[in-house]
């Protein structure tokens, strides 16, 4: 009996020790989908100071319940930001920024291709 008793702790005993040394399965990595809006404007972000946000060197106001997207697609608060940064952003309708995404280096190059330029010079008012 104690034979048995010692071959079956025994066993238990190697299958907890497998158990918490096999390696762990790691979760899928998903990379997130964002969807910026195809009007959203290219600039360089200098950190915000308080409540106004440098983008390509005009000083604009943080909207109230501005969001800021990280690369990663996180809401991150604008004292958070200690680096300038490439960005697209949009303006709500009185002229404040309204959201502002991070630039990976693929969306970056997505939007460098995709951004129109524009020739003030070209452009004619007619009445």
């Amino acid at each position: 009996m104690s034979s048995l008793l010692s071959a079956l702790l025994s066993s238990m005993l190697n299958a907890a020790i497998e158990a918490a040394t096999a390696p762990q399965p790691q979760p899928p990595v998903v990379q997130v989908l964002r969807v910026i809006p195809a009007d959203a404007v290219v600039a360089d972000m200098l950190p915000p100071q308080g409540s106004e946000i440098i983008l390509d060197g005009k000083t604009y106001q943080l909207a109230p319940g501005a969001q800021i997207r990280s690369k990663e697609n996180f809401i991150v608060m604008p004292m958070m930001l200690q680096e300038e940064a490439k960005v697209r952003y949009k303006l709500d309708m009185y002229g404040n920024v309204s959201k502002i995404w991070i630039l990976t280096s693929q969306e970056l190059a997505a939007s460098a291709a995709a951004t129109p330029t524009f020739n003030l010079n070209a452009l004619t008012v007619t009445q």
